[in-house]
């Protein structure tokens, strides 16, 4: 029987995607989990830490190792024991690290936590996308994926602007970076119960039902094998990945040129370094996910007035490398608000890509084993994250935060020529290698 319930539901004429109580649920749960209160501050915790910018790298590309090593495992779980346990175990995995990180006094402390964050980042990626195109599939909507895909993606921006606002908040009031992790074990709290009230019909396909578990990884790993067979697939997957991966190892780094930003306002020298800092970062990080929830509710019209999605994603895949070695080069000369406005740039093009991206991708893929298809995709993007973080690091260190930056962008900018995806995505055959 349909998920859909006529009497309830109603159309959105301008996004033309039908809105009922599962969308709304969809979408809290995204503006739940994205009130992540630590995170327009985490470059900064970890400075507060005595951790050079070496050290962070390392920590978070140890980061999307531990996510990458994590993915088929929690793909098997997805599909093996359901959807809704596995975001369920996934956000357990988050609140201990919050607690740890609180705590945390040392660097052996924080890599502890990053594991137990990691595995709740492994378990949430690709599973609740997963859900909800199983949904739209039960109900005969594969062909709002883009539009309803935005409008949920466009909700968990929205979460990430409150939180932003609310982070500054805590850290003007608590006078600290560490107490924003305790906050945020609230709305992850308020998510579990949400994701258990989601209709046992959104738990899975059923694919994995009855088998030993032997028998499922080795349909993961043919699965994932046919995953990377072609070109064309690689291409595809390596579009995506290397602007997600410079987008999610670069977009903290931001923050310590937000920082120098708020300590030469006037205004507020009568505060602490890390009040001056919650002001700026917070209101901007603000700004910018109001910003970025626009742009991804507004992808689908956009894919819509282009060519193809294709010249769409190449097109953002190098105009986001350019704008990250110019932002690099205007903070090197002291031009630091053009340089910001270039990174909000690259944080609107992300969401510009990601639900087209998106839609793209899993076109090729098998949509009985969904969860497990997006996850191994994700595993090239943690690779991608973790080479450039670690790079990013090392090179800020050498270079300075502006050079360094844009010599790695620079770099990133010449190598994404190499994946340009092509024009009509192969479609998934079923026949795997």
């Amino acid at each position: 029987m349909p998920l859909v319930q006529t009497d309830t539901a109603r159309y959105d004429g301008m996004n033309m995607i039908l809105k009922n109580t599962q969308l709304y649920k969809f979408s809290l749960y995204g503006f739940l989990k994205n009130l992540r209160f630590f995170e327009p501050f985490m470059v900064l915790y970890l400075l507060e830490k005595g951790l050079s910018f070496t050290q962070i790298g390392l920590l978070y590309g140890f980061r999307e190792i531990v996510i990458n090593v994590l993915e088929i495992p929690t793909g098997i779980f997805a599909d093996g024991i359901g959807h809704k346990r596995t975001l369920m175990l996934s956000l357990i995995g988050y609140i201990a690290s919050f607690v740890i990180f609180y705590f945390a006094s040392n660097l052996a402390a924080l890599f502890g936590a990053m594991v137990l964050f990691s595995f709740g980042e492994a378990c949430r990626t690709g599973t609740h996308k997963a859900m909800i195109f199983e949904y739209l599939h039960q109900n005969s909507m594969d062909d709002q994926k883009t539009a309803y895909y935005g409008y949920t993606r466009s909700w968990s921006q929205t979460g990430a602007a409150v939180s932003a606002l609310g982070a500054g908040v805590i850290v003007f009031w608590q006078d600290s970076y560490s107490s924003i992790f305790l906050f945020s074990i609230v709305p992850y709290i308020l998510d579990f119960f949400l994701i258990m009230s989601y209709p046992d019909s959104l738990n899975g396909t059923g694919t994995s039902k009855g088998k030993k578990m032997s028998e499922i990884f080795r349909a993961v790993v043919k699965e994932t094998a046919y995953i990377f067979s072609t070109k064309k697939t690689f291409i595809i997957i390596g579009n995506q990945s290397i602007h997600s991966g410079f987008y999610k190892a670069g977009k903290d780094f931001i923050q310590p040129i937000l920082k120098s930003m708020a300590l030469g306002l006037p205004f507020l020298a009568a505060y602490s370094i890390e009040q001056r800092s919650s002001v700026a970062v917070g209101i901007i990080y603000f700004v910018l996910y109001l910003l970025t929830a626009f742009a991804s509710r507004s992808a689908h019209i956009v894919v819509a007035r282009t060519r193809s999605v294709a010249a769409l994603l190449n097109g953002t895949l190098i105009l986001g490398a350019v704008a990250g070695t110019a932002a690099g080069i205007l903070y090197r000369f002291d031009l630091v608000p053009l340089a910001v406005l270039l990174y909000i740039g690259i944080f609107l093009l992300e969401n510009l890509r990601k639900p087209a991206g998106v839609a793209y991708i899993t076109d090729t893929l098998n949509p009985k084993a969904i969860a497990t298809t997006l996850s191994a995709v994700s595993q090239a993007s943690s690779i991608v994250t973790a080479a450039i973080a670690m790079f990013l690091g090392a090179a800020i260190d050498i270079l300075g935060l502006g050079w360094g930056m844009a010599v790695v962008f620079g770099i990133l900018g010449i190598i994404s020529l190499l994946f340009r995806v092509p024009k009509e995505a192969p479609p998934y055959t079923g026949e795997i290698p």
